[in-house]
């Protein structure tokens, strides 16, 4: 469990710690625990990893022993120093600054208004928030697959969900160490299509193998096997710059049993294989879902053979569709004839084939209709759809996903992947909406996607509002999300949390107080509606 030097330095309740020396690395260097240095021997006892903090009654006492204490702070693999100043200290050594700043070693001026514990308290009060949501996570993922198999979803949503926890690439293989299944990371995009046979060169006892890929690449992985009723299936997963942690490996080999029970259940139904009637709708589905390339004439002529519309713009609608008395024949035809029946769409040119229980649809609008209309179209489309499947399947499952309007080339595939993220983003905020709109939610996917950061960058403002509830057993942050929810209204949020205006009127002149901030001013309410999307994504649900 970690957190960045910039996390501590952005804390309201640590507000005037000043960074003296290395700036640019406050992103990169993270911590795990505190160390207090409260006499010079104290550096031995310090652990790799370890923000390092003091009072600097050392450092003043033991002038001469400053420069040896610093570069034993930095053998140590310390991730910091954090000295306090106008105590013993009147302000840091230069020699200490000139020092630091030739090792690139993080220096931190605490004020003297904080006591070492003020630090301490706020770094594992984080901590502990972590941890927690780390276990729920956990548990959110070993429920997902399981439901996955329950519902007979497939291996591949099972291969993806355990990639997107990992944050790696996850690659199913065959006993001939062919690709069945490619979970990959954009930047791993090359590794490996479906059918390639992957290369071992190194075994080892404890799983950290060494695979040669497609693309010449040698790279370590962790290698779990799968047995099976009649052959063995093998996960790889590719470890970039550092190895699964024992706790990532645990969680995996218990994910594996899941995984294990869903392939055998797969080679017995035949659920989770591609089935089409025409072969160009299933290459087309590798195109658009990242697992085949296709490039210039080659594209074209794929997509004359699914009677494709390229020169044209297209949103994609993307249809999750569970039912026991609707065939897959008989779920096109609907689809098919919604859109004509549907008055915004009707006329409109489409694409529409599935995939095991993956239905896409692709709308063309004539040239006359502007975006904003071909978008309401799509909506109305898409409710009419779950009306209709509803009625003839009343106990039948269907969550639609829309992607933006588009009509470059990429945009075939991009808006596959719009639709998927819409899906994906809606489950992990527990919508109950069953259309969820790509552009309606990419605020949420430009979180996900942000460079790898502390996500609480993004909602500390709350993060410190629910702190402070916690200590003081009010109920601030409710009330906040409530009133930005309910577009700044004070009736409908009072009437929401079922308290009187007086009451509501008290708590929001307290946030403003602890916030800083103008409620009544949009410029400042912006930032705080992009704060509450961020926590509802994050700290709500978890990652």
């Amino acid at each position: 469990m970690k957190v960045s030097l910039e996390w501590l330095l952005q804390q309201s309740g640590l507000k005037g710690l000043r960074c003296i020396t290395g700036e640019s690395l406050l992103r990169k260097k993270k911590f795990q625990g505190i160390s207090v240095l409260d006499n010079p021997n104290a550096t031995r006892w310090v652990k790799e990893g370890e923000l390092v903090i003091t009072s600097g009654y050392i450092l003043e006492e033991q002038k001469e022993k400053n420069a040896t204490i610093i570069k034993e702070l930095i053998e140590a693999g310390c991730t910091g120093l954090g000295i306090k100043t106008k105590s013993y200290l009147k302000e840091v050594p230069e020699e200490l600054i000139e020092l630091a700043k030739e090792n690139d070693f993080p220096v931190i001026d605490i004020p003297f208004y904080y006591s070492l514990s003020d630090i301490i308290e706020v770094v594992y009060s984080r901590f502990y928030v972590l941890e927690n949501e780390k276990l729920n996570a956990k548990q959110k993922l070993l429920e997902d697959i399981s439901d996955i198999f329950f519902s007979k979803r497939g291996v591949m949503e099972m291969t993806y969900r355990i990639a997107g926890f990992l944050n790696r690439t996850v690659l199913l293989l065959d006993e001939d160490f062919r690709c069945i299944y490619a979970a990959k990371k954009m930047s791993q995009k090359d590794i490996c299509a479906k059918g390639d046979i992957l290369k071992r060169l190194k075994i080892t006892d404890d799983h950290h193998d060494v695979f040669r890929l497609r693309n010449q690449n040698d790279v370590n992985v962790y290698n779990l096997l799968l047995p099976g009723e009649e052959s063995n299936t093998t996960v790889l997963v590719v470890e970039e710059d550092n190895m699964l942690t024992q706790e990532e490996i645990l969680l995996l080999n218990r994910c594996g049993k899941i995984l294990a029970m869903g392939i055998e259940q797969a080679k017995k139904q035949q659920a989770d294989k591609y089935f089409y009637d025409n072969i160009h709708y299933k290459e087309f589905y590798d195109y658009i879902a990242g697992f085949r390339e296709y490039e210039g004439e080659a594209l074209l002529e794929l997509l004359r053979f699914v009677y494709f519309q390229p020169q044209k713009r297209r949103i994609l609608l993307l249809a999750e569709i569970y039912s026991e008395n609707l065939e897959t024949e008989d779920l096109l035809r609907i689809l098919e004839g919604q859109v004509q029946n549907t008055k915004e769409t009707r006329g409109m040119g489409m694409t529409v084939f599935s995939y095991n229980r993956k239905f896409m649809i692709y709308l063309f609008p004539s040239d006359s209709k502007t975006t904003l209309d071909f978008a309401y179209g799509a909506k109305k489309l898409a409710n009419n759809i779950i009306l209709f499947v509803n009625q003839k399947d009343p106990q039948g499952k269907i969550r639609i996903g829309i992607s933006r309007c588009s009509e470059d080339i990429e945009g075939i595939a991009r808006s596959y992947r719009e639709s998927e993220k819409s899906l994906d983003i809606g489950e992990k905020l527990g919508k109950s909406e069953k259309v969820l709109i790509y552009n309606d939610l990419s605020i949420y996917d430009y979180f996900i996607q942000y460079p790898k950061c502390d996500e609480t960058t993004f909602y500390h403002r709350i993060l410190e509002l629910r702190l402070y509830d916690e200590r003081n057993n009010t109920e601030l942050t409710i009330t906040l999300l409530k009133f930005l929810e309910l577009k700044f209204s004070m009736s409908d949020t009072a009437s929401a949390l079922y308290i009187h205006r007086n009451t509501l009127l008290k708590r929001i002149t307290k946030i403003r107080e602890l916030l800083h901030c103008d409620l009544d001013d949009m410029k400042e309410l912006l930032p705080l509606c992009i704060e509450a999307c961020a926590y509802e994504l994050f700290y709500k649900e978890g990652k």
